[in-house]
This record gives C-alpha cells, structure tokens and sequence, in this order.
C-alpha cells in the first residue's frame, strides 16, 4: 500500500477515481480505507495473542482439575492454534469428542 499512498499523496486535487481510473471500486474502497485498515492489523496480533493465552490458561487448568499435568503439551497447543485451528479441532484437543 505504500506505493499506492505515495502515488495517492502525489496529486491532493483529485479524487481517488480521477487518479485511478483503471481500479476496480472494491480496491478503491480498500485505498480509501487504508489508514483504518492498517490500524485493524496492527490491532489483531494483541487479539489473537490474548486469545491464545486464554485458550492456554484453561487447557492447562482443565487438565489439572483432572489431576493431569499437560505443561509439556503447551507447545503442541500453541502450534495447533497457529497453523490448523478449527473449532472440532480444539475439542478433539482437548478431548471432549
């Protein structure tokens, strides 16, 4: 997007339609919006880390409540939530299926 924007702040007189004709209305939404889109990423890493942590701290006390200690299986968690996370996924996790 920093190209575009530069592109975008070369010529303040025109609207964004007048400076890219060839762009489709959804990708002219998307530059218009880039300034709130950029803040939402910025925004989702702290969300899914918090998530994350939740899904962890009650992974963990589930299984000691059942007189288990899965600290060892918190690395297969995490990689879990990264790369495949589906919902069934986690309750076969966590053995409830």
């Amino acid at each position: 997007m920093g190209g575009v924007n530069d592109l975008n702040n070369s010529d303040p007189d025109k609207g964004l339609k007048e400076k890219f004709p060839w762009l489709s209305q959804e990708l002219l939404d998307i530059l218009n919006d880039a300034n709130k889109l950029q803040n939402e990423y910025k925004i989702k890493p702290k969300a899914l880390q918090y998530i994350s942590g939740v899904l962890t701290d009650l992974f963990v006390d589930w299984y000691r409540f059942k007189g288990e200690d899965v600290r060892s299986r918190i690395p297969d968690l995490h990689n879990f939530l990264i790369t495949d996370y589906h919902f069934e996924g986690l309750l076969n996790f966590f053995s409830l299926l």
